[in-house]
């Protein structure tokens, strides 16, 4: 056996590297050749082939790219050359990736270099020993030299294993020197060495030899030096190469392995690494940081090397490795278990930068809890004090040398950036990591004077003129109170002297980091530049921290603690420091005449959940109570701020001024109203004192604009400057507050009517009556400049609805609604005289309709009175309006013309239609009401049926992403409006049931229409079956009888919609199919109908399976025993092969995770009588089309309905699957359905890596009042 000289993948290799790193155009065509030679793994696709040719014999030879050729030898040719660095670290990244995904045996690929090898067994080792020694002669004569001496064993993989390591120890021996051991390519070669010694360890053959000593034994054979540099940086890569998966690459291994080398690494490794520690100061440092982030150091070990520290605190490396011990101090129980798993994914973040979640996070959780044990729970929690112990040591050893370079710095920075690797990053940490140990922890040794000496230069940085510098102590404060929480709810209150420094401390902190988050000086002059990202971020980012630190619970909420011991005296010390600091800075400004300062109004607004939360505890123990004052303070300290912004107001002072000290009054004022009604349940609220927020919320209305330009929301996280609303929010704050006030409770409405009605209320009018006539100024979509956005215009006119309500009618604002309310009437009447069909009068429809949904609903009610006995001709001239109007927007379809600005404004009708029906639906549904339902909903699938009867490439001045999309306006608003009402508390309402059944023929006929997937407008399809599925899965939760017709011919549908598809993996194949595409919310809404539907029932199971044979034409003879079978069972066989096709990939791939619910709602629906079951999927396997039919859908004449897989399957392979499927359904039980699960993706082609669907969507959002 003779490798040859330049392996077979080589040439290749070499021009697609160059391809993808020379040139200013990569191929995509380069890239994935790289990736194929990476990833590829012959001797998987070698048995999958033997496998096969015991299946199913055949003379067809594996595709030779797959199974001749090593990737290995390649990669390691390249590796030895001399070639570019970037070529060389990729082919090193390479062999990294093989080796940490596959075991040894199949990462080094190197018996596959010969076309012959693919039918014979693999060669004994000895063999394969001597042809790559002469290879390695041949390719590189220096490194080839190492391996003189190695005797081969009888393990053909253990053989591989330590040649490999003799390799790469011999590559990284030559490549690395002392400038060089940060170099990437060294960091690879090195965790290449640690990963193979790893797996060499759990080798079956193998001596049960230490990785270290192992490493050991490869440089032994390169070099004569005891500790080399190569030697060393491969002990540095052991922790994370067993402990993370970085990059995504995880060490595919047993986890009982990883669990045996955690283990080892504590207690056999790392006492072998104190003997090996190299004699350079600084790589002891570096093998320390190493180790620390994942392994408990010895306390010896920690106070040796922090002696080293302090000579070297002007290294990164020295900086890195107290940031791994401090960091790795604040590690959780949790982390713990997780690394300890191999379960992590990279190496430790630092503790101020926030961790990803998600789907992925949930599944590994799941791993976890299978995985972990209670003994590795008990020793995490050992860990997690030891290390903190371990700071806290470390600290206390190099304080006074680390402090003075901390105030050096400190006196040094300026405005540049800081990062967190430096002094300053390392100080946030150290009081990260120690500061809650010592409150947790009381007894730690000399734990009152490090807290205090750390604490001292903690508050030094708060203080620091830097925001860059100031946001490394967010994340500290944040833990600090959460340890504050813990040990006084473990471990009783602090000693006396101990919480006067804690609140002491975190008071400091807090308003220095404060009242240091001011806008920049001018910054609103510009009223139209866009809002400082970074400068809103650190301010929301304070808020969180003032929030917090003054709570009793987790983010300033009570919901953990508080709710159950009561607010904390500690945290109500630091929260009355903090507010007396707010207050003596308003008062300071005032009586030296200054402006009022915008951050103590900011910081005292961050107050609002803890105040809230302190006041909800005084009502529950039904008022005084000691705290009591504390909320009537704040109250009082509140109208203060709203009567210094009114005085602002009088001055005349600038705009620029007064805009962020009002937004920010009007924002507390708003947020702490569950305060104030809290204060009025137990009578402590003087009434009177709230004009002054009402008067403040007003004047803001009146002289501040709610934008100065045009918003930029829609494109940034915050909008302009010169608006008045929250961040990142869409209306006045004013006119929020004044909501709040008003909605928080009916006392609190009572009171304020009681004592505010007579100015209040007409004022409120007035104000709304210039705002609707600033409006009308402003002309058709402008909504800034002046005035405030119709949106929050009628925030103000659902305040007097609502005032008007809770008072039956005594608060005086009856007269003003009944105008409104008629005004709006009047005026969308009198556009029904045959008015064209223009902008400005669709503007003003559309406006005046959306004016209506702001009404009660017990108005609106009155609009849909039966028509017989309403006298009022204007509102039947109004409904015909809106009904007419609705429809010829419909009408206005061209394939050929863009969208009007008519049927923009159109657009916008069709969301306060929407809105409209929906508020009224809910009380009742009137005849009329109902109708005019209907005639939209026609109307809008009348034209989704001509757009697509005009092709999947006509163009569309409806179905466009900006007019009726997903990402506007969707269609099917009206079906869905009706569905969101069909059935209430298990009535059915009368009316949305006459909708659906006038809507059914229109709806089904339209989703079903053949037009494919269009490139040239957006598919109305489905949204429109979105809609109808939703109401359908309404329907069937009503108690009484339903029309079982309508649903069986729903899921009739569905199931005929899974035949559309031919299976395409891609986009573009799929576009060739009939029907819609099934790659959206629509899909996850059926397959919900699906499982709903049979959980109805065998009754209504047998009706639509009885109807699926009329519509699908099967061979019945194509299965044994189906010919004799009834329509039923024949019917059952085609939903059964529907989902096995649905699973294959009709359907996205993430409806193969929703089979549980599917196939277990099937097995009960028969009965559960496993026989019967198992009958159907044999049946569903097996069942055809007729031959001599149109091709069906996606399923051409004499093809299984099943799918391509299954014309794959043997018959050995159909009985396994059956007997394994006849086993998990008798189980009938969580787990075996989720085993099901695995079972119908294997048994229907396997994963879809391959095809271009999308990932599981969220259902449709229907809200639409801001368009």
């Amino acid at each position: 056996m003779e490798f040859p000289t330049v392996p077979r993948f080589l040439p290749d290799l070499r021009a697609g590297l160059a391809t993808l790193y020379q040139t200013n155009t990569p191929s995509k065509e380069a890239h994935d050749y790289c990736l194929f030679v990476q990833s590829r793994n012959a001797r998987r696709k070698v048995r999958s082939w033997q496998q096969q040719q015991k299946d199913q014999p055949s003379d067809a030879l594996p595709s030779a790219d797959f199974v001749v050729g090593s990737s290995w030898l390649a990669c390691l040719a390249l590796l030895l050359q001399n070639v570019s660095h970037t070529e060389r670290l990729f082919c090193a990244q390479s062999l990294l990736h093989r080796i940490r995904r596959v075991p040894i045996a199949e990462a080094v690929d190197w018996e596959f270099e010969h076309a012959v090898m693919v039918l014979q067994p693999v060669p004994p080792a000895a063999i394969l020993l001597e042809a790559y020694r002469d290879w390695m002669r041949r390719i590189h004569p220096a490194v080839a030299q190492c391996m003189e001496h190695y005797h081969s064993v009888e393990c053909s993989e253990r053989v591989k294993g330590e040649l490999t390591m003799l390799t790469i120890a011999s590559i990284l021996h030559h490549e690395i020197s002392d400038n060089n051991t940060t170099d990437p390519l060294c960091a690879t070669l090195a965790s290449i060495l640690a990963t193979t010694a790893l797996r060499l360890r759990f080798t079956g053959t193998s001596p049960s030899t230490s990785v270290i000593v192992c490493i050991q034994h490869a440089f032994a054979g390169v070099t004569q030096q005891s500790n080399s540099l190569g030697f060393s940086l491969t002990l540095i890569a052991i922790p994370e190469t067993v402990f993370t998966n970085s990059a995504g690459n995880k060490l595919s291994i047993d986890p009982k392995c990883i669990q045996t080398i955690a283990q080892e690494l504590r207690t056999v490794e790392l006492p072998i690494l104190f003997q090996c520690l190299p004699s350079d100061e600084l790589w002891v440092l570096r093998l320390g940081e190493a180790w620390a982030r994942y392994l408990p150091l010895p306390e010896d070990f920690i106070r040796q090397t922090a002696s080293i520290m302090m000579n070297y605190w002007n290294t990164k490396v020295c900086l890195k490795y107290w940031l791994a011990v401090m960091e790795s101090a604040v590690l959780t129980v949790d982390e713990i278990v997780t690394q300890n798993l191999g379960l992590a994914d990279g190496p430790c973040q630092q503790a101020m930068k926030k961790r990803l979640s998600g789907r992925a996070k949930k599944k590994k959780q799941a791993k976890i809890e299978e995985d972990s044990t209670e003994e590795m729970y008990a020793y995490a929690e050992w860990d997690t004090r030891h290390r903190g112990a371990m700071a806290c040591a470390m600290v206390s050893v190099a304080w006074n040398s680390f402090d003075a370079v901390v105030k050096e710095v400190l006196s040094q920075q300026n405005y540049h950036q800081v990062d967190g690797e430096g002094p300053l990053g390392c100080l946030a940490a150290c009081a990260n990591a120690c500061l809650p140990f010592i409150l947790l922890h009381r007894e730690t040794p000399h734990g009152t004077e490090l807290f205090h000496a750390i604490s001292e230069s903690f508050q030094e940085l708060c203080n620091h003129v830097n925001s860059s510098v100031r946001a490394l102590a967010l994340e500290p404060l944040h833990n600090l109170h959460a340890a504050l929480l813990e040990s006084i709810i473990a471990h009783g209150p602090l000693s006396e002297s101990l919480e006067a420094f804690v609140v002491n401390h975190l008071s400091k902190c807090v308003i220095s980091l404060a009242s240091a988050c001011s806008y920049p000086v001018n910054y609103f002059d510009d009223k139209a530049a866009p809002s400082d990202e970074d400068t809103e971020i650190l301010r929301n980012d304070i808020r969180d921290v003032v929030r917090t630190v003054s709570g009793s619970g987790e983010s300033g909420s009570t919901s953990d603690s508080a709710s159950i011991h009561g607010p904390i005296s500690t945290t109500l010390k630091i929260l009355i420091e903090i507010l007396m600091s707010c207050h003596h800075a308003v008062v300071v400004a005032k009586e030296s005449g200054e402006l009022l300062p915008e951050t103590a109004i900011h910081t005292f607004s961050a107050f609002a959940k803890p105040l809230n939360a302190v006041a909800k505890f005084v009502v529950q123990k039904g008022g005084d109570v000691d705290i009591q004052p504390l909320l009537e303070f704040a109250f009082s300290f509140l109208c203060n701020i709203c009567t210094n912004v009114i005085d602002l107001f009088h001055a005349r002072t600038r705009l620029e001024d007064i805009l962020p000290r009002c937004r920010t009054a009007a924002i507390a004022a708003a947020s702490l109203s569950p305060m104030i009604s809290c204060m009025a349940m137990i009578n402590i609220l003087d009434g009177k004192l709230l004009s002054a927020i009402f008067d403040m919320s007003m004047m803001s209305i009146e002289h501040i604009p709610e934008l100065f330009a045009e918003s930029t929301l829609k494109h940034s996280q915050y909008d302009i400057r010169g608006t008045m609303r929250g961040p990142g929010g869409e209306d006045h704050v004013g006119c929020l507050t004044l909501m709040r006030l008003i909605q928080e409770s009916e006392l609190l409405t009572n009171i304020i009517i009681t004592i505010h009605a007579e100015t209040f209320v007409p004022r409120l009018c007035h104000l709304h009556q210039q705002l609707k006539a600033i409006e009308n100024e402003r002309g058709v979509g402008v909504s800034y400049g002046k005035g405030v956005t119709p949106a929050s215009r009628r925030i103000l006119l659902g305040i007097l609805s609502d005032m008007e309500v809770t008072s039956k009618g005594q608060a005086g604002a009856a007269s003003v609604l009944e105008e409104l309310f008629n005004h709006a009437v009047r005026s969308i009447a009198q556009c029904n005289s045959g008015t064209a069909f223009d902008e400005r009068t669709i503007f003003e429809i559309a406006e005046h309709t959306f004016d209506l949904v702001a009404f009660s609903p017990a108005i609106l009610f009155n609009l849909f009175a039966d028509e017989k006995s309403s006298s009022n001709g204007l509102v039947t001239a109004c409904l015909e309006c809106l009904t007419t109007t609705c429809i010829t927007g419909y009408q206005q379809l061209s394939s050929s013309e863009s969208p009007s600005p008519a049927i923009m404004q159109w657009n916008r009708l069709r969301a306060a239609l929407l809105q409209l029906f929906r508020i009224v639906l809910k009380i009742h549904g009137s005849p009329r009401l109902a109708e005019m339902i209907r005639a939209c909903a026609i109307a809008e699938l009348e034209a989704a049926h001509r757009q697509c009867e005009l092709g999947s490439e006509s163009g569309s001045s409806l179905f466009l992403d900006e007019v009726i999309s997903e990402d506007s306006i969707p269609a099917g608003i009206f079906l869905r409006v009706v569905g969101e009402v069909v059935v209430v508390n298990g009535v059915i309402n009368p009316a949305c049931l006459f909708v659906l059944k006038e809507c059914r023929q229109a709806c089904l006929s339209v989703v079903a229409h053949p037009c494919s997937d269009p490139l040239s407008f957006v598919d109305p399809r489905p949204a429109l079956l979105e809609a109808w599925l939703f109401s359908m899965l309404e329907l069937s939760n009503a108690r009484e009888q339903v029309d079982e017709s309508m649903l069986a011919e729903t899921f009739v549908a569905s199931i005929t919609f899974i035949f559309m598809s031919s299976l395409g993996k891609t986009e573009e194949e799929r576009r060739r199919d009939p029907g819609m595409s099934m790659d959206g919310p629509h899909s996850l809404m059926m397959v919900m109908f699906i499982v709903k539907f049979l959980d109805l029932g065998p009754h209504m199971l047998k009706m639509a399976a009885e109807r699926l044979v009329d519509v699908i034409p099967i061979n019945p003879s194509s299965s044994s025993g189906l010919s004799d079978a009834l329509p039923f069972n024949r019917g059952m066989a085609i939903i059964a092969a529907g989902l096995f096709r649905a699973a294959e990939g009709t359907l996205p791939p993430w409806v193969v995770e929703m089979c549980p619910e599917i196939y277990s709602s099937l097995y009960a629906a028969l009965g559960r009588t496993v026989n019967d079951f198992i009958l159907l999927f044999r049946w569903s396997m097996e069942i055809r089309l007729l031959p001599d039919v149109p091709r069906f859908g996606g399923v051409s004449p004499g093809c299984l309905l099943s799918g391509h897989a299954f014309e794959k399957l043997n018959d050995k392979s159909k009985h396994d699957f059956l007997k394994q499927a006849s086993e998990l359904a008798a189980k009938d039980d969580v787990t075996s359905w989720r085993r099901m699960k695995v079972l119908i993706k294997q048994i229907s082609g396997g994963k879809k890596k391959d095809t271009d669907f999308r990932q599981k969507p969220s259902l449709t959002r229907w809200e639409f009042l801001r368009v």
